[in-house]
């Protein structure tokens, strides 16, 4: 094998080490840490607080829109990747992409509500962090 040839295989087996490794976190957040009460009231779990019968390819929130109707979040991925968010009103959007970055948002309906969301991913495990900025 050659010099590059190895460089490649360990370069390789270092991004695959950190993406399971992000992802790994990323199930222990979404198993166990909250997000605070502007936007989600349990990240992973239902409105009551247990998780409900989630499917292993998706994450679930509780958006509150007690303050506003505007709600955003991003995620990154190793690869392309399919998509699904069923915002928990009614709505939803389906989308793929080439991997990367993705930044997503939507408006409610209402005010003074709480929604459950779930995002339904093609494959979980290329997912690599997720965030809710100015929602904790």
């Amino acid at each position: 094998m050659t010099r590059e040839q190895l460089m490649e295989q360990a370069r390789q087996a270092s991004l695959n080490a950190w993406a399971e490794a992000q992802r790994k976190a990323l199930h222990e957040a979404v198993k166990n840490t909250p997000v605070g009460p502007a936007a989600a009231a349990g990240l992973g779990t239902g409105s009551g607080g247990a998780v409900d019968n989630v499917p292993s390819n998706a994450i679930q929130f509780v958006v509150n829109t007690w303050d506003t109707t505007y709600f955003n979040f991003n995620f990154n991925t190793v690869s392309a990747i399919n998509f699904t968010i069923d915002w928990g009103d009614g709505t939803s959007h389906i989308d793929e992409g080439g991997g990367g970055y993705y930044a997503e948002d939507h408006t409610y309906p209402e005010l003074g509500q709480q929604y459950t969301a779930r995002i339904y991913f093609g494959d979980i495990s290329l997912v690599t962090a997720i965030d809710f900025p100015g929602n904790d």
